[in-house]
């Protein structure tokens, strides 16, 4: 089973901001999740995020539950979202890594990988952890 989470009609808004902005998208993954098992995140609409609302959102997602790296699907995402995104997810996994015995090896392995569209500049810089899918279904 999978759910899809429309960001746009979750908060009504063209721009996430602040970190109640972020709880409202990681508390809305948190009830879906272990209900559909996989979710597609929908970010058509959205041409920002803030550093909090990202770190609210994905990074305490990468930090508290790192096992849903296979269940979360990122798509519709414009070039700055989806760089706020990669940034979060790749600070919060820095911080887990630093908590953790080996975390890099499953985690490097799993957490959103990458799936480039035809035409999209190269990202090879990133590191191989926590990259973010930005595919269109």
């Amino acid at each position: 089973m999978s759910a899809t989470i429309q960001i746009s009609s979750l908060l009504h808004e063209g721009a996430i901001t602040g970190r109640h902005s972020g709880r409202v998208i990681r508390e809305a993954v948190e009830q879906i999740i272990p209900i559909a098992g996989d979710v597609t995140l929908d970010f058509a609409g959205i041409s920002l995020i803030t550093q909090s609302s990202a770190d609210e959102f994905i990074g305490r997602i990468v930090r508290e539950h790192s096992n849903w790296a296979h269940n979360l699907r990122f798509v519709h995402c414009v070039q700055d979202v989806e760089d706020m995104l990669q940034w979060a997810a790749n600070h919060a996994f820095s911080v887990y890594e630093d908590h953790q015995a080996h975390p890099r090896l499953i985690f490097r392995a799993a957490f959103l990988p990458e799936v480039l569209e035809p035409g999209r500049r190269n990202r090879q810089s990133l590191p191989a952890a926590g990259r973010v899918v930005n595919s269109l279904p």
